[in-house]
């Protein structure tokens, strides 16, 4: 019994690895799936399609899957209950010219789009940019949205907290 408090110790430690901190203690992640590499038959696991349908599609990478988002409307979101003031997102996008893939935050999750990103046309190319917060908020949802004929591809998005908004 000399050693419970230390298993306690223990056990507490242990449940509170990563805890917080993303992957190599860097910082914590604001989205789950990170590269839309969880699909749960031929659904993504993390994402809900709102409107349209999504394909999971090869990329340059063997085993690394990426979302071809299919039709002229399309939309995938998710709910983050991380509450940051900066996000740096990472992404990969295969896009053409005939399409416009947007990025869209609704800071509350409450139906109202707050902030809006347009990716660029782009051939597997990667994309990075940092979106400020402002406000005090518990979550929001990130949708990603395809409008237009053309093709539209995404793959290893990220999405994490960042020091600095002011680029």
């Amino acid at each position: 019994t000399r050693n419970l408090p230390l298993a306690l110790l223990a056990v507490a430690a242990f449940s509170q690895a990563g805890n917080g901190t993303g992957t190599c203690g860097g910082p914590p992640p604001v989205i789950e799936d990170d590269g839309f590499d969880l699909w749960c038959g031929s659904r993504l696991c993390a994402w809900n399609v709102e409107r349209g349908a999504i394909a999971r599609v090869p990329t340059w990478a063997e085993g690394d899957p990426g979302v071809e988002l299919i039709g002229d409307d399309v939309a995938i979101y998710q709910r983050s209950e991380t509450s940051v003031e900066c996000i740096r997102f990472d992404l990969v996008a295969d896009v053409e010219e005939t399409a416009t893939v947007e990025l869209e935050i609704d800071v509350l999750g409450d139906g109202s789009i707050d902030l809006v990103k347009q990716l660029p046309t782009t051939s597997w190319a990667p994309v990075s940019f940092r979106i400020g917060v402002d406000g005090i908020y518990q979550g929001m949802i990130f949708r990603l949205t395809k409008r237009g004929t053309g093709r539209a591809q995404l793959a290893q998005v990220e999405a994490e907290a960042a020091q600095d908004c002011t680029e």
